[in-house]
C-alpha cells in the first residue's frame, strides 16, 4: 500500500470513529509534566495554577511547503531545565481537517532546542510527508 492510500485509509477510519484524544488533553491548561526520565514521561492533571505552560503554534506549510520546519516560541517562563512536549493538535486549520491532523501525528517528529532562559525556545519538526498547508501543533512545558 502506498503512503497516499495508507493516509486515505487512516483518515477514513478517524472520520468514521471521530477519534480525538488530543483535544481532551490540550483543551485544558491543567496538564503538568511531573516526571521525565529516559523511558517514561509522566503527565498529571491538576489545576491551571499547577505550573504548566501551554500554547499552540502553526507549521506554515502554506507559504513554505516542505518536510522541515522551525518555530521560535517566545517564553519568559522557560529555563535551562525546562521540559517541553510538542504534538499535533487535531483541529481544522482550513488547509487540513481534524482527521488529517490526527494522521499527521504519526508522520511528524518534534524536538525542542535553542532554549534561551527567560526568552524563547525553538520547536523543530521533521515530516515524512511534504506539508503544503498549515498544520496546528501544541506544546506543554514546565
Amino acid at each position: 500500500m502506498d503512503k497516499i492510500a495508507e493516509l486515505e485509509q487512516r483518515i477514513a477510519i478517524l472520520e468514521r470513529d471521530k477519534v480525538d484524544l488530543r483535544r481532551d488533553v490540550v483543551g485544558t491548561s491543567s496538564v503538568v509534566v511531573t516526571n521525565i526520565d529516559e523511558k517514561q514521561i509522566t503527565l498529571s492533571v491538576g489545576s491551571p495554577s499547577s505550573g504548566a505552560e501551554t500554547g499552540s503554534e502553526t507549521l506554515d506549510g502554506k507559504n513554505d511547503p516542505g518536510t522541515y520546519f522551525e518555530v521560535e516560541v517566545p517564553a519568559t517562563w522557560v529555563t535551562a531545565d525546562s521540559a517541553i512536549i510538542v504534538g499535533v493538535h487535531a483541529e481544522d486549520t482550513g488547509d487540513y481537517n481534524e482527521a488529517e491532523h490526527a494522521v499527521f501525528a504519526n508522520y511528524i517528529g518534534f524536538s525542542v532546542g535553542n532554549i534561551v532562559p527567560g526568552v524563547s525556545f525553538t520547536i523543530y519538526a521533521v515530516s515524512d510527508l511534504i506539508i503544503n498547508g498549515n498544520v496546528s501543533i501544541f506544546w506543554i512545558g514546565a
